[in-house]
């Protein structure tokens, strides 16, 4: 599957995971194997807010919405993604 034919949403979920995995120093192959990794590989306080206002920005990237959409839509995709902090 390309990007052209992903939705928003699963395009912003990956550029997130992207992120998280750079928090943690890890690629794609270290937690292939872990489909529960973004609940046992925690992030800092600040590098989640970091990682919610890169979510922001992206969302209001691709989808052209204000900021403050672009927060609800995160608050959403947040509950979804099920991130753990240190």
């Amino acid at each position: 599957m390309n990007s052209s034919t992903k939705t928003q949403e699963e395009v912003i979920i990956e550029l997130l995971q992207e992120r998280h995995l750079n928090y943690l120093g890890k690629s794609k192959d270290q937690i292939k194997d872990n489909p529960f990794w973004q609940n046992t590989e925690p992030i800092s306080k600040m590098e989640y807010s970091e990682w919610v206002e890169y979510g922001v920005n992206n969302l209001m990237s691709l989808t052209g919405c204000n900021r403050n959409k672009a927060e609800i839509d995160m608050s959403w995709i947040e509950a979804k993604y099920g991130i753990k902090l240190k």
